[in-house]
């Protein structure tokens, strides 16, 4: 037996990648609060920083991840230490391997050890691996007890016609129908990425004379493709015969739970950038009854084992994204949709500002104008900006919200 014993971590460029993924985890959940505690926006800053919490605890177990990753391989056994786990057996309990373009899958009766393909001296592993244990994927059907348990399940839950003979789904027709599933999702992504970047862009596309009077030129359209893209992604893989996962499992299935968060953080940046709102509360009352309905609907799925803890932290996962996701939906859809007529308030300037960073942003600081509410500063766009340069005076139009939520607008 090839000597292999020895403990081996991620190469280095894995290590460094998985380190700045996390570390940007942790920033996106604390940016927020110290970009905007000290506008009028800080009430939502602190919102938004408590609905991030999820987000940075990944981002710290991501960077604890990747300076902690091992693989000890000893002379009758093997073990994994993860930052959350270790999981070993013996060499005798081994009964075979799969591999898959992220990782290499070593199988006991009960347990999986799952050894990233950047790990170092992975082939080396692997070539191991080859020579003294079964490769599970190149054992013909009728051998492969596994194929023949999954078939079984397939056919008594998935199975949408009679089988023949012993109700084996073949294997070529189950690669067929994961193939479509990619092919599925692949499609869903690059639509998805399509409508971040038209929801991102619209302030600069609706300008250029080659999108006029097009289905791009319309705000409304960027809004309502993505808030649909999210409802269906929520409902394709309830109608994909367990070929399409909402989270990634380890295996060949596509998973469709990173475009809920792009999404519903698009639209939420949009809302930040675009409305200003005069209260807070109501909408965050309607982003966490949206984030709980979509939730349950997506963990009301055979796909989840509840007696696993990696669950409940996943059902936190999807809770804030789709929390963020009805936060944009419905922030957007009450400005969008208003069409209340706007009460007028004359409001005295003190004075312009402009917050130059990633994003340069305009705002008007002006005295008290509402009997109820002391917000006094103001999001503008840079031609309101510039137009009133030189103004001592502004008037500010208040409307109600299509659900209910007052918003501004000096336009």
């Amino acid at each position: 037996m090839e000597n292999v014993q020895g403990t081996y971590k991620l190469i280095k460029k894995a290590s460094v990648h998985t380190f700045l993924i996390g570390l940007a985890g942790v920033l996106m959940g604390i940016i927020p609060y110290f970009f905007l505690v000290r506008t009028e926006l800080w009430e939502a800053a602190i919102y938004l920083s408590i609905l991030l919490i999820p987000l940075s605890v990944m981002g710290i177990v991501l960077i604890i991840h990747s300076f902690y990753y091992e693989v000890v391989i000893a002379e009758n056994t093997i073990l994994l230490k993860l930052p959350s786990t270790r999981r070993s057996f013996s060499f005798d309990e081994i009964r075979g391997f799969r591999t898959n373009i992220a990782y290499v899958h070593i199988y006991s009766e009960k347990k999986k050890i799952s050894i990233s393909n950047y790990t170092k001296d992975i082939n080396k592993i692997h070539s191991w691996l080859q020579q003294n244990f079964t490769n599970l994927d190149e054992l013909p059907q009728e051998e492969s007890n596994f194929i023949k348990k999954f078939n079984s399940f397939f056919d008594r839950h998935f199975s949408n016609t009679d089988s023949e003979s012993d109700n084996v789904i073949p294997l070529a027709l189950y690669n067929k129908k994961l193939s479509r599933a990619k092919y599925i999702i692949f499609i869903y992504d690059i639509i998805c990425i399509i409508c971040v970047v038209w929801l991102f862009l619209y302030p600069y596309i609706h300008n250029f004379s080659f999108f006029s009077n097009t289905f791009f030129s319309s705000y409304k359209n960027a809004f309502v493709s993505t808030v649909v893209l999210t409802i269906v992604g929520v409902i394709i893989p309830k109608v994909s015969n367990g070929f399409i996962r909402y989270s990634n499992k380890d295996d060949d299935k596509p998973y469709i739970r990173r475009m809920f968060f792009l999404l519903g953080t698009m639209l939420t940046l949009r809302v930040m950038l675009d409305v200003n709102l005069l209260d807070y509360s109501t909408i965050f009352v309607y982003s966490g009854i949206i984030g709980l309905f979509l939730t349950t609907v997506v963990m009301i799925s055979k796909e989840f084992n509840f007696k696993k803890l990696k669950t409940y932290f996943q059902g936190i996962l999807f809770l804030f994204s789709f929390t963020v996701f009805g936060y944009g939906a419905v922030g957007l859809g009450n400005f969008l949709y208003d069409n209340s007529i706007p009460k007028t308030y004359k409001a005295k300037i003190i004075k312009r500002e402009m917050y130059s960073g990633k994003v340069i942003l305009f705002s008007l600081k002006v005295e008290k104008w509402h009997e109820t509410s002391d917000m006094n500063k103001i999001q503008i766009s840079r031609s309101k900006y510039q137009e009133l340069e030189g103004k001592d005076s502004v008037t500010i139009y208040l409307k109600e919200g299509l659900f209910g939520i007052p918003w501004l607008t000096p336009n």
